[in-house]
């Protein structure tokens, strides 16, 4: 009598048509920067960079908000590096349309006062 071997599950394969969204994919919409913020503070807080948590906080609420502002897309990804002692927040939009400084808009940010752009 031969003994019957339970074979594992075959790996669930993804739907045609479907994607997996990327880690830090959001809908390209202004509720987002709350989503975006707190991926921002889980990550900074986990690096013990609690005094930095409200200005990166604050960087990648103006990153977003200029996302949905100024791009039609659906999606954004957010992102947050830590390279030795340096932080990289980045909000990646697709947008084909290359950015330009409007002065006027960019002096009442205190996010690019801070950052001297």
């Amino acid at each position: 009598m031969a003994a019957a071997v339970a074979q594992p599950p075959a790996p669930a394969r993804p739907l045609a048509g479907i994607r997996r969204p990327r880690p830090g994919e959001l809908p390209c919409v202004a509720a987002s920067a709350r989503a975006a913020r707190h991926m921002v503070r889980r990550k900074m807080l986990a690096w013990g960079l609690e005094p930095l948590t409200g200005d990166a906080e604050l960087l990648v609420s103006e990153l977003v908000a200029n996302a949905v502002r100024h791009t039609g897309n659906r999606t954004i990804v957010v992102g947050v590096d830590r390279h030795a002692a340096t932080v990289r927040i980045t909000v990646e939009d697709y947008c084909r349309t290359l950015p330009f400084l409007m002065l006027s808009s960019c002096l009442r940010s205190p996010v690019l006062s801070t950052l001297g752009a």
